[in-house]
């Protein structure tokens, strides 16, 4: 019987003295690959979350991640995921971590555990300085299922390694317009159109910027940011515009790209601020930037192209005069055939629109005096009007024009539009 148990204690000695366990599950690649695929054909503001969601490589489903990058964390599925994914970090850091999502509130500090952790544990976060401004909840997420998704790839037959090839080159997920300290201007709600802009025209009180947006990618080194030469905002714009923007190439493989230009402006900037960079730009077309509503887990301050295009009007037009509460229907050769005051309405809003009613199928033109309380949310709903009443685009009309020219004593929809006709 000694010899038996002594025999055992060898046997044991030489397995490390513990019961082996057993492998860990086989990471779920495929359905992961599947969930990339489909988030590419979803809205961008829901990307991110379906691929937290489908791809719970560590073991548990990151889906947590999504309110806690609202600033919801649930403090014991943090526990097990950062548990989980077994990030290396030092017990001191973890620590501090947990401390500060203990205290997290919803608001602009949400990302501030995930940067100090970051800073503790740069492999965790995989953040270069350009891209540390994304770093937060689901910055973290991504970077760990893009590792999960390199570290597996080799392994993977031939068939699943196709697929998750296709899955990366699909999948472009949009971030937000920030600077390098995680914070960006405000856009105006409005009307967007379908599509992902690519390039961008960032107007401050003290510059005119260029350059291109970001967007996330997997590749076969990572999740990691395409934010083209010069990160946002870019650089001054300088020269010719026209020039100056095509030398910008969009993403290679970008899905859905929406060509013109997005220009993001403040949404309490003056107008006339956004004007005058309008006219500097020339005869460039180009789209207002308007806000993407937020998705849970998604990134706050992403943005789309209004819908309406803003570009040089050619052949017959309206235009309308804010400042006089006027509109004029205006020839091919800018001459005004006919005027008249907006008509009564409840609202001065509501007036504009009525007055609007002539311009389907035509381009509408500002003129350019102002009111001088007119901000960039003014315009963005100008904007949603036009688009409303069926024109065709908006238009800024030359210096000193105004829709004074051949009046009429009351606004009157069908006279105005006899005068249009040639």
């Amino acid at each position: 019987m000694r010899v038996r148990v002594a025999a055992l204690a060898l046997i044991a000695a030489a397995c490390g003295g513990k019961r082996r366990e057993p492998p860990p599950p086989v990471a779920p690649i495929p359905s992961c690959v599947a969930a990339l695929g489909q988030a590419a054909t979803l809205p961008p503001a829901e990307r991110t979350a379906a691929v937290l969601r489908g791809c719970p490589l560590c073991g548990p489903s990151f889906a947590p991640l999504i309110p806690a990058a609202d600033g919801h964390p649930d403090l014991a599925a943090m526990n097990a995921l950062i548990a989980a994914c077994q990030t290396g970090c030092r017990g001191t850091a973890i620590g501090a971590w947990r401390s500060q999502l203990s205290d997290l509130e919803p608001g602009p500090g949400v990302a501030r555990p995930w940067k100090a952790l970051a800073e503790a544990c740069p492999a965790t976060m995989h953040a270069a300085p350009p891209t540390a401004r994304f770093v937060g909840a689901a910055w973290w997420g991504l970077v760990t299922i893009g590792q999960r998704l390199v570290d597996a790839a080799p392994g993977l037959p031939a068939d699943q390694a196709a697929a998750l090839a296709a899955a990366r080159a699909a999948l472009w997920i949009p971030l937000p317009p920030w600077t390098v300290t995680g914070a960006g201007l405000v856009a105006p709600p409005g009307v967007a159109r379908p599509g992902l802009p690519w390039r961008h025209i960032t107007v401050t009180d003290q510059a005119i910027l260029i350059g291109r947006l970001p967007f996330g990618r997997f590749t076969e080194a990572g999740f990691a940011v395409d934010g083209g030469p010069t990160p946002y905002p870019g650089q001054p714009l300088a020269g010719d515009p026209a020039a100056a923007l095509a030398a910008l190439t969009p993403p290679p493989g970008l899905r859905d790209a929406v060509d013109p230009p997005v220009v993001i402006a403040p949404i309490a900037a003056p107008a006339t601020r956004l004007v005058a960079a309008l006219r500097a730009l020339g005869a460039q077309p180009v789209a207002l930037a308007v806000a993407v509503p937020d998705a849970p887990g998604g990134w706050h301050g992403a943005i789309a192209a209004h819908a309406l295009t803003i570009a040089p009007a050619s052949g017959p037009r309206v235009r309308l005069d804010l400042a006089a509460a006027r509109i004029a229907v205006v020839a091919a050769d800018g001459a005004v055939r006919a005027s008249a005051p907006w008509p009564d309405a409840a609202s001065p809003r509501a007036r504009r629109q009525a007055a609007l009613a002539i311009a389907r199928g035509v381009a509408v033109e500002l003129a350019l005096a102002l009111p001088a309380d007119l901000q960039v949310a003014d315009v963005a709903a100008l904007l949603d009007d036009c688009l409303a009443a069926g024109a065709t685009g908006l238009a800024l009309a030359p210096d000193g024009a105004d829709a004074a020219a051949a009046p009429q004593p009351a606004f009157d929809a069908a006279a105005l539009a006899k005068a249009a006709q040639p």
